[in-house]
């Protein structure tokens, strides 16, 4: 991202609320969605089995963040697997009615 940034900006200074951090960080932001709304790589990521855990964050290693494995209790995404919820509860299944409100 910060290769992207610097060419964005072309030496000019930014801050973090400058909308060419938001398009930097765009296209790493587009490819993690892709595999957190995959029913296949959600799975993986959700599941209890470290070994399906680890083949999820080394997708993401290799595809979103340039070689950077998410490790630690502190890393959102860890945080966010650990702590979010469960895979089948992210997204409806295919097809499945969307939930009416209550006030329906």
């Amino acid at each position: 991202m910060t290769a992207r940034l610097d060419s964005l900006r072309a030496g000019r200074p930014c801050t973090y609320l400058d909308p060419l951090v938001h398009a930097a960080r765009y296209p790493t932001a587009v490819a993690l969605t892709a595999l957190l709304t995959s029913p296949h790589w959600r799975h993986l990521a959700f599941n209890a089995d470290d070994t399906r855990v680890r083949h999820f964050l080394q997708r993401v290693a290799d595809t979103v963040t340039n070689g950077y494995y998410p490790t630690g209790g502190q890393d959102p995404l860890r945080h966010h697997l650990n702590n979010g919820v469960p895979a089948q509860r992210v997204l409806p299944r295919p097809g499945a009615p969307l939930a009416q409100s209550a006030s329906t």
